[in-house]
């Protein structure tokens, strides 16, 4: 019974778990609420009559759904992320479905890859121009040409970016 009270309070159950109530389990509550109220427990009769009013009311309790934890991103990878998603909104939403997180989690870890370049100091215009052609290579039906024209210009993008971070950073110091 305490189990069901803490269920009912905290409402930690199983996402959109259904559960049904059928008569013989309301008797059994009824019938261990007439014992506790017997037996003088004040702080659990009133639990238990909240849980009686509940079950009174209505003979299903749906659970409530898990909150999703948001993913806080750093502002840096946030910055390098929109520099590489520019001008791209409209092939990406063309893709398949399937091809749309592999092209998302590439992207991710290709912008991961240059803040590290960033932070450590040495930026390198030829592996972040590497990285963004494989990257871009996940679109199909692309020419070779449009890749590497939006890879350079990405690339130019991020090294821009880059310089000026690197100025932030002297100018806090």
């Amino acid at each position: 019974m305490a189990d069901e009270i803490d269920l009912l309070k905290t409402k930690e159950a199983a996402p959109l778990e259904v559960v049904d109530l059928n008569l013989e389990e309301k008797k059994g509550i009824e019938g261990k609420v007439e014992r506790i109220e017997e037996s003088g427990g004040e702080k659990e009769v009133e639990e238990v009559k909240e849980v009686k009013e509940v079950l009174e009311g209505q003979s299903k309790v749906r659970a409530q759904e898990p909150t999703q934890v948001p993913v806080v991103k750093a502002p840096l990878l946030v910055d390098i992320e929109r520099i590489l998603a520019e001008d791209l909104t409209e092939v990406f939403l063309e893709l398949p479905d399937d091809r749309k997180l592999a092209f998302k989690q590439k992207g991710e870890e290709v912008a991961v890859k240059i803040i590290e370049m960033i932070e450590s100091g040495k930026t390198k215009i030829g592996k972040i121009l590497r990285w963004i052609q494989e990257w871009l290579q996940m679109i199909p039906g692309v020419n070779r040409y449009f890749i590497n024209q939006e890879a350079k210009i990405a690339a130019d993008k991020v090294m821009k970016f880059a310089e000026d971070q690197k100025k932030r950073m002297q100018n806090k110091v």
